[in-house]
């Protein structure tokens, strides 16, 4: 289910930007529609979208797991649990600089987001995607 949710999405996605390049009058400052500038800002803007939610991920995973359960599942898990746990351990050892790392790299992936979609949208039209909800800026 999550597949096809997120495949309608991109292909909505993409129905957006032809559409909005198509009609856009501004040619000397967006990218034209079809050409190969075009899809590789697309293929930067899936590729930042999708390290963007793997490092979301990694941050909760991670980061949902203290040392004392680690230890628990090390001892007395299953097989399997145990494996997992002692490759996790090591990483888990130096929180902060875990969680420094993972909020700077999800930070620098998000706002390099803008950057890219105004190059195919033009002026003003990344600010139309971008909601505003309790403070927070969500893109699409």
């Amino acid at each position: 289910m999550p597949s096809t949710a997120i495949r309608i999405t991109f292909k909505s996605f993409l129905l957006l930007l032809i559409c909005t390049n198509l009609v856009s009058a501004e040619t000397d400052e967006t990218i034209v529609s079809l050409s190969t500038t075009f899809w590789l800002h697309i293929l930067a803007i899936g590729a930042l979208i999708t390290c963007s939610g793997i490092v979301a991920g990694l941050t909760l995973g991670l980061l949902s797991q203290d040392a004392t359960n680690l230890a628990i599942i090390s001892a007395a898990g299953t097989p399997q649990q145990r494996k997992y746990a002692s490759r996790i351990i090591p990483i888990r050892k130096n929180g902060h600089l875990l969680l420094t790392s993972l909020l700077l790299t999800n930070t620098v992936l998000n706002e390099t987001l803008p950057i890219l979609c105004d190059s195919l949208f033009g002026k003003g039209r990344v600010k139309i995607l971008t909601i505003r909800k309790r403070g927070k800026s969500d893109v699409l």
